[in-house]
Parts: structure tokens; C-alpha cells; sequence
């Protein structure tokens, strides 16, 4: 299905159907968002803070940085990091 025939079948819809799933959307990706801020503390860094938790990192409050936790696991001799050059 092409992007064209499904804009075709979208212009078929009544306004009021057509506001109703531009609103869905809309607050279904707010509510994503507000999520993230309300699960983080309400910090205005809760964008950061999430990136650095989902790399592996743990983030410091107190300076508003993202640490990065080295973990012994992860780098083993038969996959160890590449070396720097």
C-alpha cells in the first residue's frame, strides 16, 4: 500500500473522524513525553537523563553529567574494546 492510496483513503473521512486521530496523535506523543519528565523527577534534563540510562550510563545529579559505568562483563578478552589510535 503506497503512501498516495492511503492519503486517498484518509481524505474520504469526515473532518470531525480526521480531528479526531490528529488529536490521538498528538496526545498519545505528549503523553510519551510528559512520561519520561514525570519518571525522571520532573527534571528539565529528562531527555539527557534518559539517553545516558538507556546507553548504560548513570547520571549525576549534582553535576548534570552522564557517567558512564565500565562493566568488566562487557569487555572480555574475546571482545575487548577497540584500541585507540
Amino acid at each position: 500500500m503506497s503512501l498516495k492510496s492511503i492519503l486517498e483513503n484518509l481524505s474520504i473521512l469526515p473532518p470531525k473522524a480526521m480531528l479526531m486521530l490528529v488529536a490521538t496523535a498528538v496526545l498519545l506523543v505528549a503523553g510519551y513525553f510528559f512520561t519520561l519528565y514525570a519518571i525522571h523527577g520532573f527534571s528539565s534534563d529528562f531527555l539527557e537523563i534518559n539517553k545516558c540510562v538507556e546507553s548504560g550510563g548513570q547520571w549525576n545529579y549534582k553535576t548534570r553529567r552522564c557517567e558512564q559505568i565500565y562493566d568488566p562483563k562487557i569487555f572480555t578478552e574475546q571482545a575487548s574494546p577497540p584500541p585507540y589510535q
